[in-house]
């Protein structure tokens, strides 16, 4: 359970999070961060700059559907954006469902709505920016019917780590079977599995799966690729379950 400190700036613009004890391992989550350093007016700016300038589609700005405002709206792709600071949208400010509410109201516009929050965007610039451009239709297309499935094995582990880490929102994973897609001797796709983890409540049997992960290299669109591998998986794998999580806040197609 994450807390707000009280040390909250006079100007309304940063603040601090602190971890409880139970919850050490958010803390090397946090570190990277620097909360109290972030410059919510700089990257908001940086965040609206990159996607005037990137996309190619009718942009309607601070667009709101029953006063759930976001920044940008695109008609032609049923697309919404919204940059999240923190401060503004912290529980001190609106309901803990504040987010969620906003989600399932656009969802019922038939309009996605993502939700890119300032820590996110701190820490993982550079793949929201090639996300964004994915959707913007500007990233390299890649069909998976001419790529190379490969199953990686041990010695493989520091490659998928890092292609997973450099590629993917949430970074890696431990797991145990890893798979790729391989074009012209590159690697553009990985795909992880593992056994069900305890720590997210999860019980199963010895056939019972996690999907983990799934990224394409960024700039990189590969039509068909999380298909091919996941059909890959099930014919070569046999199991009973899968299981995978999507976090909605942000993007759930990569």
């Amino acid at each position: 359970m994450l807390k707000l400190s009280k040390e909250i700036l006079t100007d309304n613009s940063l603040y601090r999070i602190e971890p409880t004890k139970s919850d050490s391992w958010i803390q090397t989550y946090l570190n990277p961060t620097n909360f109290e350093n972030l410059n919510t007016k700089e990257n908001f700016e940086e965040f609206r700059n990159h996607v005037i300038n990137n996309c190619k589609y009718k942009l309607i700005e601070n667009y709101s559907i029953n006063d759930y405002k976001s920044d940008f709206y695109i008609p032609e792709l049923n697309l919404a954006l919204k940059f999240i600071d923190l401060y503004s949208y912290c529980e001190l400010n609106v309901d803990k469902k504040y987010q969620l509410n906003s989600y399932l109201e656009y969802e019922k516009s038939g309009i996605h709505l993502i939700q890119i929050f300032e820590d996110l965007w701190e820490i993982r610039k550079t793949n929201i920016k090639s996300r964004l451009k994915n959707m913007f239709g500007l990233s390299e297309t890649i069909y998976a019917r001419k790529c190379k499935i490969v199953i990686f094995d041990k010695k493989d582990n520091s490659f998928v780590s890092k292609f997973i880490n450099e590629n993917h929102l949430q970074g890696n994973v431990g797991s145990f079977i890893k798979l790729g897609l391989k074009f012209n001797d590159e690697i553009v796709s990985v795909m992880t599995f593992g056994k069900l983890r305890k720590n997210m409540g999860q019980h199963g049997g010895s056939d019972d799966y996690e999907l983990l992960r799934f990224c394409n290299k960024m700039g990189t669109s590969v039509i068909g690729g999380a298909s091919k591998l996941f059909k890959f998986f099930v014919n070569t794998y046999d199991p009973s379950t899968i299981t995978s999580y999507a976090d909605m806040r942000t993007f759930i197609k990569n």
